[in-house]
C-alpha cells in the first residue's frame, strides 16, 4: 500500500469512528468501501497535504460530489446520491465542521509520523553506551562498514565515545589475496586501512581511539549497527 493510500485508510477509519460517535453509522470500513469512496478519500488526502484548510477541504469535496451527480438531501443516500452536507462550509452544523478539522489533523499527524525518522541517530546514540564486548560497526577507508567488537571505551560526551576496537575483515574482499581462489594472506589491502588502524593480526584490524560518528559515519569512526 502506498503512503497516500495508507493515509487515506487511516483518515477514513478516524472519520468513520467520529461519525459513529455522532450517530452516523452509514460509513463502512475502509476494506469494504467502494472504489468511488476510496478515490474521493485519496483526493482529500492530496488536498490536506497541499495545505487546504478544513473549509477548502469541504468545498473541494462538495465540488466533486456535485460533479458526479450528487445533490442536497435531508438524508445521506448513495443510491439516490443525496447528502445533507452539500451546503457551503459556514452552513454546516458544528459537529460536521469538527469532522473536517479532525480529518485534516489526522492526515497531517499520520503523514508526519509515517515519514519521520522516529529514532534519530543522535537520539539513539545518546541512549546507548558501548561497553567491552559490544558489537558496533567500523568504517573502512573506502566507506565500507565492518563488524567490530569494543575492546575498551571512554565516553567523552553524550554523542561521542572513543573506543579501541577489533574489526573483522571480509576475507578476500578486504584482504590482499594474490588469487581469490587461494587462502587469504591475512593482510588487508592498504587502501582500506584508515589512519590509526593496523593489520598486525591476520584477518582483523586493531583500532585505537576510534571516535563515534552517528551522522556522517566518516572513515576511521565507529557507529551503532544500522536498523534493518
Amino acid at each position: 500500500m502506498t503512503l497516500i493510500l495508507t493515509l487515506a485508510a487511516l483518515a477514513h477509519e478516524a472519520n468513520r469512528h467520529y461519525c459513529a460517535s455522532i450517530g452516523d453509522t452509514s460509513q463502512v470500513p475502509w476494506d469494504a468501501a467502494p472504489d468511488w469512496q476510496k478515490d474521493s478519500a485519496v483526493k482529500g488526502i492530496e488536498g490536506a497535504l497541499a495545505g487546504n484548510t478544513p473549509a477548502q477541504q469541504h468545498e473541494s469535496w462538495m465540488a466533486e460530489k456535485v460533479a458526479t451527480g450528487w445533490v442536497y438531501g435531508d438524508a445521506k443516500d448513495p443510491d439516490a446520491k443525496t447528502h445533507p452536507c452539500l451546503v457551503p462550509y459556514d452552513q454546516l452544523p458544528d459537529d460536521q465542521k469538527r469532522k473536517d478539522h479532525l480529518y485534516s489533523a489526522v492526515v497531517k499527524a499520520a503523514h508526519g509520523a509515517l515519514t519521520a525518522d522516529l529514532t534519530p541517530r543522535a537520539t539513539t546514540a545518546s541512549l546507548q553506551r558501548p561497553s567491552i564486548g559490544r558489537q558496533v560497526h567500523y568504517v573502512l577507508a573506502d566507506g565500507q562498514h565492518r563488524a567490530a567488537t569494543v575492546v575498551n571505551a571512554w565516553p567523552t560526551s553524550a554523542q561521542n565515545t572513543i573506543c579501541n576496537l577489533t574489526v573483522y575483515l571480509d576475507g578476500c574482499n578486504d584482504l590482499n589475496c594474490a588469487d581469490a581462489s587461494q587462502p587469504a594472506s591475512g593482510k588487508c589491502h592498504p587502501f582500506l586501512v584508515p589512519p590509526g588502524a593496523n593489520n598486525r593480526i591476520p584477518g582483523v584490524l586493531t583500532v585505537g581511539s576510534a571516535h563515534q560518528d552517528e551522522d556522517t559515519r566518516a572513515p576511521g569512526t565507529w557507529h551503532w549497527p544500522e536498523r534493518v
